[in-house]
């Protein structure tokens, strides 16, 4: 058996000042994607070869909605998954991405729809464990801890 770091996992959120609160983006696959048609989850995707984690997370964000971040946050946690095709455990870095309220999503053709909802709501929309994981600790970590700073990825890193 392998492990591998092949993927990352990106939670896009923004403050909602009507509402006072902090929201999440979900993208819904289109019906013809494989694996997973029609189903709502975070921004994902594969490492190319010679790419970071995360420039291949921001390489993803702006591939799949078009927005760029303002902050970037390495969540402290790592989603894992069996992957039984390749006989393979991979392990993903999970980043948080912060982008102003106003930003424009411009999503791929890879997805047909997108929603912003609070974190709370995930598990009524995504069926991965991992994405209902993560966004309980951004708001542990991120969101709800005066030591976030910890967890920021300084822009020196990734604003080139």
């Amino acid at each position: 058996m392998n492990y591998k770091t092949k993927t990352v996992q990106v939670h896009i959120i923004r403050f909602n000042q009507n509402e006072e609160k902090y929201e999440q983006l979900i993208l819904k696959r289109n019906e013809n994607a494989k694996p997973y048609p029609n189903v709502w989850q975070v921004v994902t995707g594969r490492i190319e070869k010679y790419e970071t984690p995360i420039e291949t997370a921001i390489r993803e964000v702006f591939e799949e909605t078009g927005i760029v971040p303002v902050k970037l946050w390495n969540l402290p946690y790592l989603a894992s998954f069996y992957n039984y095709r390749e006989n393979e455990i991979n392990f993903s870095p999970v980043f948080v991405f912060e982008v102003y309220e106003e930003a424009k999503v411009n999503i791929s053709e890879e997805h047909s729809d997108y929603k912003w909802i609070a974190l709370c709501d995930i598990s009524k929309y995504v069926m991965f464990p991992s994405h209902v994981i993560a966004s309980e600790y951004i708001e542990k970590y991120i969101l709800s801890n005066e030591n976030n700073h910890f967890y920021l990825i300084d822009e020196s890193i990734w604003k080139k």
